[in-house]
C-alpha cells in the first residue's frame, strides 16, 4: 500500500483522540468502556466440523457508565464469522457482567481460523477486544493441515530494521519502552514503524528526537488514513501524544522534500506511556 503523507499543514498534536477512547477533558461525557473476561464457549482452539454453525459465547463487563443500547457488536479481524451484530436486548448497565452470544458458521475448508470482535458505540468502537478461534477438522477428524499449524513467530522488536521500509509492508516494529534509530538518506524519504496496541486503551507519547535534519512526525492507523501529526519547523523534536484503542496503528518519519537531510546522523523514535 502505498503512503502519501502531505505537507505541513500543522503544529505538534498533543491532546486526545477519539479512537474508541473517550479521556478527561473539561467537559465530561459519557463514557465506553467494555471489559473482556473469558470465554465462556468455544475457548481457542476448539475444533469444529466444515460449515457448522455453533453459539459463541464470551463474558464481558460493562465497565463505563453509560448502557450499550443501539451499540454494535463487529468484527475488526478475521474472515469469518459475523460482520456485525447489533446489540438489541439486554443492553447492560454500567458495571453488569454478563454473556454475549453470536451464532458464527465455521468455514468449510480444514483450517485454523481466527477473527477478533469490538463493541462500536455512536461514538465510535471502544474497549476490549475479543476473539473466536477455531480449529476445521479435516476428513474423518485429520485436524489441522500440518501447514497451518505452526503459529506465527514472534516479532523480533530489537532486530535491526530493513534498510528500506517506507510503508506499512515493510514497517519496522517499535513497542513502548525500546527506542528505534534509524537514518534518512535523501529528502522526501519516509520511514514506516508498526505499533501495535493491546487490550484496553492506551495513552502514548511518539516522540521523534535527535535531529540533525528537518524530518516531521506522522501517526496513521491500519486503513491508512492519518490521525496524527507533528510537524515543527527546523530540528525541534517532533511529539504526537495521543489515546488510542486497541489495533495496529503505524508512525512515519519523513524529511522534508525541500531541505537538506543527513544521512550519517541518526535520528531517535520512542514510544512511551502518556
Amino acid at each position: 500500500m502505498a503512503v502519501t503523507l502531505r505537507g505541513r499543514i500543522g503544529r505538534a498534536m498533543m491532546g486526545t483522540l477519539l479512537l474508541g477512547c473517550l479521556t478527561g477533558t473539561s467537559v465530561h461525557a459519557v463514557t465506553d468502556c467494555s471489559r473482556f473476561l473469558h470465554h465462556q464457549s468455544h475457548p481457542d482452539g476448539t475444533e469444529v466440523a466444515p460449515g457448522e454453525t455453533f453459539r459463541k459465547a464470551w463474558r464481558l463487563q460493562n465497565c463505563g457508565d453509560v448502557n450499550w443500547q443501539g451499540n454494535e457488536i463487529v468484527r475488526i479481524e478475521g474472515e469469518f464469522g459475523p460482520a456485525v451484530s447489533p446489540i438489541t436486548s439486554n443492553p447492560w448497565n454500567p458495571g453488569v457482567s454478563g454473556d454475549r452470544f453470536m451464532d458464527v458458521t465455521a468455514p468449510t475448508t480444514p483450517g485454523r481460523y481466527r477473527a477478533v470482535y469490538q463493541i462500536r458505540s455512536p461514538r465510535g468502537f471502544f474497549g476490549d477486544t475479543f476473539p473466536i478461534e477455531i480449529v476445521v477438522r479435516g476428513p474423518e477428524g485429520a485436524g489441522v493441515p500440518a501447514a497451518d499449524a505452526p503459529p506465527p513467530p514472534p516479532i523480533q522488536v530489537d532486530a535491526p530494521c530493513p534498510e528500506a521500509h517506507p510503508d506499512p509492508a515493510s514497517a519496522c516494529p517499535i513497542v513502548p519502552g525500546t527506542p528505534r534509530t534509524g537514518t534518512i538518506g535523501a529528502a522526501g524519504e519516509v520511514d514506516a514503524y508498526r505499533l501495535d496496541v493491546g487490550p484496553g486503551c492506551a495513552r502514548l507519547r511518539i516522540e521523534l528526537t535527535n535531529l540533525t535534519a528537518d524530518y516531521d512526525l506522522y501517526l496513521g492507523d491500519a486503513s491508512g488514513g492519518i490521525i496524527g501529526q507533528s510537524v515543527r519547523e527546523g530540528t525541534a523534536s517532533e511529539l504526537i501524544e495521543l489515546t488510542l484503542a486497541p489495533g495496529t496503528y503505524y508512525a512515519y518519519v519523513k524529511a522534508d522534500p525541500a531541505r537538506v537531510v543527513d544521512p550519517s546522523s541518526p535520528y531517535t523514535l520512542s514510544v512511551t506511556p502518556g
